[in-house]
């Protein structure tokens, strides 16, 4: 920061001194509408600047300085693959951009639907687990068996 941005005053010194000043011909409508733009109110009503005592201000400066180190390998880690795709596997932007959309809504929709549909999710997935035992131990006996037959015989042979 530099000393001019420390010794700014708050909105709320502007729109007292545009209040007093406000006959004066420097500041006219425009001054005060300049004024009153500036002038946001959190949620206790409280006026606020924009570029002052907001926690958001410094988030972008941690990420770029590696401060937040995670968000920063992360970002660093998606621009390298996007990279690799883009510009090694020759990936055209839009389909690479509409598979990342697809990826997202599955990766949004799956985890609700499952909560919802728990039970009926597990029950077929127990059914699915019988059939493949079955189907599992009709080969086994059908076709595995007869490889498991022919290793004994030559078993028997060697001894």
């Amino acid at each position: 920061m530099s000393d001019s941005d420390t010794n700014s005053p708050t909105p709320q010194e502007v729109i007292e001194e545009t209040s007093d000043n406000s006959a004066s011909p420097e500041k006219g409508e425009a001054g005060e509408k300049k004024v009153l733009e500036t002038d946001h109110r959190d949620r206790d009503g409280d006026v606020r600047d924009d570029h002052h005592g907001k926690e958001e201000e410094g988030v972008v400066r941690d990420i770029i300085m590696w401060r937040r180190r995670k968000v920063s390998g992360v970002l660093v880690a998606v621009a390298t693959v996007l990279w690799v795709m883009l510009e090694i596997y020759s990936f055209n932007f839009l389909p690479l951009a509409s598979y990342t959309a697809m990826g997202t809504m599955v990766g949004m929709t799956v985890p609700v639907i499952y909560v919802k549909k728990e039970e009926q999710i597990k029950a077929y997935g127990e059914r699915v687990r019988q059939q493949a035992t079955r189907l599992y131990t009709k080969f086994d006996d059908k076709v595995l068996s007869k490889f498991k037959s022919k290793e004994e015989m030559k078993q028997k042979k060697v001894e």
